[in-house]
């Protein structure tokens, strides 16, 4: 029997999470900026130490923020590799009950794995 003919996973059971509006991660280095601008020291000694923690604070978030973005690539070329193998198990699945199962499970962990990766890449 064909996949389509049964009641399997599909793109419609995926759970939709909430929407933002900024990543989170611009959210919190505006934060982060706007509390450092309101504490910035008045007397010239402190500016220095203020002005090199705020470059590390940069410096830790564009590395964040790519290592975040290659670990959503990497994820993807998975997600491509399931593709292929979800064609396998598609064609499979018209000759035994077994083979229909196998393509049933890759698909909803596609679908899992799709979400994850749209949740994680919204956060830059």
């Amino acid at each position: 029997m064909h996949p389509s003919a049964r009641a399997g996973p599909d793109s419609a059971t995926r759970g939709g999470g909430p929407t933002a509006t900024l990543p989170a991660i611009s959210k919190q280095g505006d934060l982060i900026a706007e509390l450092i601008g309101m504490t910035r020291p008045a007397n010239a000694e402190e500016q220095p130490l203020v002005s090199a923690l705020i470059e590390r604070i940069e410096t830790l978030d564009r590395g964040l923020r790519e290592r975040i973005a290659n670990s959503c690539a990497e994820l993807q070329s998975v997600s491509a590799g399931m593709d292929s193998l979800l064609q396998l198990a598609e064609l499979q699945s018209e000759k035994t009950e077994e083979a229909y199962g196998l393509y049933c499970l890759l698909k909803l962990l596609k679908l899992q794995l799709a979400d994850a990766v749209e949740d994680v890449a919204r956060l830059v």
